[in-house]
């Protein structure tokens, strides 16, 4: 008995020493260290709620925990999951309020009028995108600036006002030309291709989502947006193939970056073009067919996991 008590506090002691072993290597961590560490987890929602475990307010910096929880609410924003995104981004702006941050009172204002944009709650979005971009001014940080006026354009182009939304995109335009730093202006181009594809004007719809494609590349930047709109577009223009293609395109892509949703989004497009809802049954039969239950096994075991986050 005393043998296995021995034991049983060894135990204890181990995992004691080890939670303070992690405590002390997150202290370590530059914040863009910290979050690396988190974008690299293979399981983001998993790996963050085991580091959050180990995290104390009163043993660790209020400032880590905050951009655990920003982080949370950024790729619960991905998984549409609205909500829980809104819950967590309150939590982060609170801490950073504690300590004055700037930059990250921004940002956190900048994730809650995404999730109010996507709740339909405009009013409240358009309040929040306003004190992104009012504090985002007086830091004079262009980089933050430019996307929050994607987002206030999207407010716009929701409300079908068309041209106000293409004059705050084109003004983004502007300002990534004055930056070293483009990554983010693909983003800005597919807003504007998305403007035009409204309009039915393709020929212009297809040059701004070519270009945001382009930057992608260039910059290796993993993100299918700008393909599956694009693939969208050549479906609506009766090139069904080129639609698929771009679809496949994006679906390898997100396969390494493992955003369920949007892999979910993916298969949804490709089972419904293979089934023949939007595609003519002659332009997949052969080539794509025999993939049909592969995906819909795929589709429905992501949708699986998207349900247990």
């Amino acid at each position: 008995m005393k043998k296995l008590l021995f034991i049983l506090l060894l135990t204890i002691l181990f995992l004691l020493n080890s939670c303070n072993k992690a405590n002390n290597d997150l202290e370590k961590l530059s914040d863009s260290e910290f979050i690396t560490l988190i974008a690299n987890n293979k399981n983001p929602i998993k790996g963050l709620l085991k580091i959050d475990s180990l995290i104390d307010n009163n043993t660790f910096y209020k400032h880590k925990l905050a951009l655990i929880y920003y982080h949370k609410a950024s790729y619960l924003i991905v998984l549409r999951k609205h909500a829980k995104s809104i819950a967590y981004a309150n939590k982060s702006l609170s801490l950073f309020k504690e300590e004055a941050n700037e930059l990250y009172i921004g940002r956190s204002y900048n994730l809650l009028s995404i999730d109010n944009i996507n709740l339909n709650k405009e009013t409240e979005a358009l309040k929040q995108i306003n004190i992104a971009l009012d504090i985002f001014k007086k830091l004079d940080n262009k980089r933050e600036e430019v996307v929050a006026l994607d987002v206030l354009a999207r407010l716009y182009y929701i409300n079908k006002d068309y041209d106000k939304a293409l004059d705050i995109l084109k003004r983004s335009l502007k300002i990534y030309s004055t930056l070293d730093a483009k990554e983010n202006e693909s983003a800005t181009y597919g807003n504007i291709g998305s403007i035009y594809k409204e309009a039915n004007d393709y020929k212009n719809a297809i040059y701004y989502y070519t270009q945001g494609i382009n930057i992608n590349k260039k910059y290796n930047i993993l993100n299918s947006n700008s393909l599956q709109d694009l693939g969208l577009l050549y479906l609506k223009n009766n090139n069904p193939e080129k639609c698929i293609d771009l679809h496949m395109q994006s679906l390898e892509i997100q396969n390494k970056t493992g955003h369920l949703y949007l892999q979910k989004q993916i298969y949804d497009v490709l089972l419904d073009s293979i089934k023949g809802k939007t595609l003519k049954p002659s332009a997949i039969i052969g080539r794509y067919f025999n993939h049909l239950p592969n995906y819909m096994l795929k589709r429905d075991s992501i949708i699986k996991l998207i349900d247990k986050i």
